[in-house]
């Protein structure tokens, strides 16, 4: 059904006997079942049709049972519901409706959602945070969200929005329910939101006219005064009443108020005010939809005139609707004889009533029309909007942090400290201060300290926050009520000040990438908390360009078929013993969209696979280590591909009494797996006989003599690293040069770097890549540096090391090399390890600093050796020929991928690969070695490619 949402001015006829302007249908199917429902009503069955009753305690059958009961008898024209669950409205609705004669009219509050008064309906951010968007068309979806979800409850009318200008900071029940100060602001977003529920089929209702924020008081306890003048009422209060109007709301809502310059009468509330309802609302402001008193059971009303009396008052101020009445059995007797002593005109019972019911009819309550509710996608719309709400009021700290690598910052949390920590690791692993445990300590003069309050913890640790605050370096992080600032004594101290406007999961996720440059700030406040911090206020900060975490609906994407379907393999291999537990990480265009974890640690289920758990990257370590200094080299002139790879390793160059068959191999050739190199070759066991560790190789404490670290207490000889370049020295070559992977050359690129840049290789990889990119876990021998107990475990070495491998790297070449080696020994989590791969991805660039140049990271991304079937880039994997062609179960890596594509497997369960035409990467960690190397079924199953495949799917099914 299409709604019509213009104001008509021409008198649309209901009947003979009486006609009105209305926003409702017009048709001559709508006028004829008016009129038909209309005849068939008993005086006292029509002036029903103007009474809305209170469903509560809906958990109550007692209660309902009477509920049912009175809707039989006295037919009313419509229930409002207050606290229940999905299910208890839905089957109340229904049978209130089989009891009806009329169909019902069902209204609800639900200026936040159904999650108002639905304990298990979703609830968007209140108005007062909605105020600071930029944004309204994201207002205008959440209002057809929530009015589509209202819709499929059978739900008709929300209450909604408030289009109260809170002018006082003291409102004691409008507050947060408005969107601000600024009438024009909150004008604009009402409609928004007001549009998109009536485009959604639902009748929004504006209130509490003509204003309830400038008060001190609740009409939920006493009759407010508003003593404003007619000209200050124009020119805040009623403006965005008038603009709504003009635009085409469909209800009104009158409050309970004494509004002295529009009412001589100083009791009597303007509910039950002609002047105001019929005189100004509906003549002077040319309202011609609904109008809805607000609740007849509050104070501001219920002691005025008493039961029945207040509703006839009601009714003759010029409401068409009355809600909530103490009484309405006593209240239709009242108005029953007022009708009949011609206190109150037939004409005008007449008018109300039909109007009610063209209002029941436009809302289409004859019809079975099903809406379609996606929550995922309304779940990403609740995020969007706290995201673009977060308003940045001073600056002084330079957010968001730009160069990592300098940065020493300090989080003070005095709540959801383990949740901050898991937020912040994505990004950079920071220190956390227990706010509530620790006593303060001034750190150094460069230190910067995150305070994270709402007033409830600065209240409780008051003493705290303020020393914390007077520090150097300060960035105050306020969560909650903006209003609520001001009573942080000194809060102007901060370098920077952020509002989040409330206090959720949601707001720290999204305040956390906001530091980080992962997202942009826009937000504005909606009001004025000082003379310095006035309402617009707000600095834009641009995003840095990290990665954000979000969900496939940001870039229109289904949630539910994604993890369904990755969740079906993931699991599938999970039962079948694939791998005891694993972690996948999809980001497109820059937005981390699947970032999930399965399973335990080890087949004992005993530890929880986390999101900031560390893998041992194995062969991934290629691309991860050695490459991306190789890449800078390159960059810098230091190397050139095509020449000899002997000219930067004098090794391979052939000398008296120092032959090689490897001079002439070129970089190029080494790097793309074309120079004819054997595979592998397996140094450990020269270092063993018998299976025992020979004591000319090892010793159990660390020195000079002895630096190659093996294990706790086990040390190999420092020089042997000499015998396995020997040995790759004299290895054979291959027949034909042709692609043959080999990892030989990636012994050899932790020294062959460190000379080339004169720098330790480990050391400086840390302070040109992973350090700047902020990727804290990614590292060689992570012992020293990570939590253990976040290390996934490998597997038990039998032939080695003899113990479980936990830590020290599983590669037994790159563990003769002490872990650092060019071949593995890398270790990430799946977040760090994505910062450097999102660099390649976007060419050498990652939050707002330029590692690599375009042309280099281009040339290392394609393939070499086309010709000479070599699917390989520089140092890079790319998709087997022909790829796009094959089945799941022939494909290299998932037959979605396009040519354009790159990555790298590991031995240990390991894959990252990252494909330009989709802007996507794709990384999956998992220790399917554990307990042992000989379980294939990770590659037998094709579990990561099928994994990788449901992204493209889901693109394809978007499109």
């Amino acid at each position: 059904m299409k709604y019509i949402l213009l104001v008509f001015a021409l008198m649309i006829t209901l009947s003979a006997s009486a006609q009105t302007n209305s926003l409702f249908n017009n048709s001559k199917q709508a006028q004829f079942w008016v009129d038909s429902v209309y005849q068939r009503l008993s005086d006292n069955q029509r002036i029903a049709q103007l009474f809305w009753i209170a469903i509560e305690n809906t958990n109550n059958s007692k209660v309902q049972a009477q509920n049912e009961d009175l809707i039989s008898r006295v037919q009313p024209g419509g229930v409002l519901f207050f606290k229940s669950t999905q299910d208890e409205v839905r089957e109340l609705i229904h049978l209130f409706q089989g009891v009806s004669s009329v169909p019902l009219m069902v209204a609800i509050d639900g200026e936040w959602g159904l999650g108002m008064r639905i304990k298990d309906g979703l609830s968007f951010p209140y108005q007062m945070t909605l105020g600071a968007i930029q944004n309204d068309s994201l207002l205008y979806k959440m209002g057809y969200e929530i009015g589509c979800q209202m819709k499929d409850m059978g739900i008709n009318v929300n209450m909604a929005p408030v289009v109260d200008v809170n002018y006082n900071p003291n409102n004691p029940v409008i507050g947060k329910r408005s969107f601000g100060e600024d009438p024009l602001n909150v004008a604009q977003k009402s409609w928004a939101y007001a549009k998109g529920l009536q485009d959604a089929g639902i009748i929004a209702v504006a209130k509490h006219f003509p204003g309830h924020g400038d008060t001190n008081k609740d009409s939920h306890l006493t009759l407010p005064v508003i003593s404003h003048s007619k000209e200050r009422l124009d020119s805040i209060e009623l403006v965005p009443f008038q603009y709504v109007i003009d635009k085409g709301i469909k209800g009104v809502m009158t409050a309970h108020l004494a509004v002295t310059s529009l009412e001589e009468n100083k009791n009597l509330p303007s509910s039950l005010s002609k002047n105001i309802v019929t005189n100004l609302l509906k003549e002077q402001m040319e309202f011609h939809g609904l109008v809805i008193t607000d609740a007849m059971n509050m104070k501001g009303v219920s002691d005025y005139a008493g039961v029945g009396q207040n509703e006839l008052l009601a009714l003759l101020a010029g409401n068409d609707i009355i809600e909530f009445s103490p009484d309405i059995e006593k209240s239709i007797t009242v108005v029953k004889q007022a009708l009949l002593t011609g206190k109150l005109p037939r004409k005008l019972l007449e008018e109300k009533c039909k109007k009610a019911l063209l209002a029941k009819y436009e809302c289409g309550l004859k019809s079975n029309e099903i809406t379609e509710i996606d929550l995922a996608k309304a779940g990403y719309l609740k995020k969007q909007l706290y995201k673009e709400a977060i308003t940045v009021i001073k600056n002084e700290a330079d957010i968001p942090f730009k160069n990592l690598e300098e940065l020493n910052l300090s989080v003070v949390c005095f709540e959801n400290k383990e949740e901050w920590k898991a937020n912040f690791r994505r990004y950079l692993d920071v220190k956390i201060i227990d706010g509530t445990k620790e006593s303060f300590i001034r750190e150094d003069q460069s230190t910067k300290l995150l305070l994270l309050p709402n007033i409830k913890t600065y209240k409780k640790y008051k003493t705290q926050y303020d020393k914390y605050l007077s520090s150097n370096n300060c960035i105050l992080v306020f969560q909650g009520n903006q209003y609520k600032l001001a009573d942080i004594e000194n809060f102007d101290q901060a370098n920077s000040i952020i509002l989040t406007y409330e206090n959720n999961t949601i707001t720290r996720d999204w305040v956390n990438q906001l530091i980080f440059g992962a997202i942009p700030a826009t937000g504005k406040l909606p009001v004025s908390i000082s003379d310095k911090y006035k309402v617009g206020c707000g600095i834009d900060l641009q995003s840095l360009g990290r990665l954000s975490y979000t969900q496939p609906e940001a870039l229109q994407l289904n949630s539910s078929y994604i993890n369904t379907k990755v969740d079906s393999v993931v699991n599938a291999g999970l039962t079948m013993k694939a791998f005891p537990g694993c972690r996948v990480f999809v980001a497109i265009d820059g937005k981390v969209i699947f970032n999930k974890c399965y399973g335990y640690h080890t087949y004992d289920s005993i530890k929880a696979i986390q999101a900031d758990d560390v893998y041992d990257l194995a062969s991934v370590t290629k691309i991860s280590g050695p490459l991306p200094l190789i890449m800078k080299g390159v960059d810098g002139g230091l190397i050139d591909l095509d020449q000899p790879f002997s000219a930067y390793w004098p090794d391979w160059q052939k000398k008296l009494f120092h032959p090689s068959n490897k001079e002439g191999l070129s970089f190029r050739e080494v790097l793309t797996h074309q120079a004819a190199l054997t595979p592998y070759i397996n140094y450990y066991p020269f270092t063993l006989k018998d299976g025992e560790y020979r004591k000319r190789y090892y010793d159990d404490h660390f020195s000079e003599k002895y630096s190659l670290q093996i294990d706790d207490h086990l040390y190999l000889k420092t020089s042997f690293k000499k015998k396995i370049y020997k040995a790759i020295r004299k290895s054979p070559l291959l027949d034909e040069h042709k692609y043959k992977y080999s990892g030989l050359s990636f012994m050899i690129y932790p020294e062959l770097l460190s000379n080339l840049f004169h720098q330790d290789y480990e050391q400086y990889l840390y302070s040109e890549f992973f350090k700047p990119l902020g990727a804290s876990s990614l590292r060689y021998n992570p012992l020293t540096k990570v939590d253990i107990t976040r290390i996934v475990p490998t597997e038990m070495d039998n032939n080695f090391r003899h113990k479980l491998s936990k830590g020290r790297v599983h590669d037994e070449a790159a563990a003769v090399m002490g872990g650092i080696s060019g071949n593995a020994g890398l270790f990430a989590s799946a977040d760090d390890l994505a910062k450097l791969m999102q660099m390649y991805l976007q060419r050498g660039e990652y939050g707002g600093r330029r590692y690599l140049s375009e042309e280099v990271v281009e040339e290392f991304r394609k393939v070499q050796f086309r010709g000479n079937e070599n699917r390989r880039g520089v140092g890079f994997d790319k998709p087997i020929f022909g790829n796009d062609t094959l089945t799941i179960e022939q494909s290299y890596p998932a037959p979605g991928v396009s040519p354009e594509s790159f990555g790298h497997s590991g031995f240990t369960g390991t894959f990252v690969w990252m494909d330009p035409k989709y802007n996507m990467l794709y990384i999956f960690l998992s220790n399917r070695v554990h307990p042992t190397r000989d379980n294939r079924l990770l590659y037998q199953k094709n579990i990561r490619p099928s994994i990788q495949q449901v992204f493209y799917d889901a693109i394809k099914q978007a499109n």
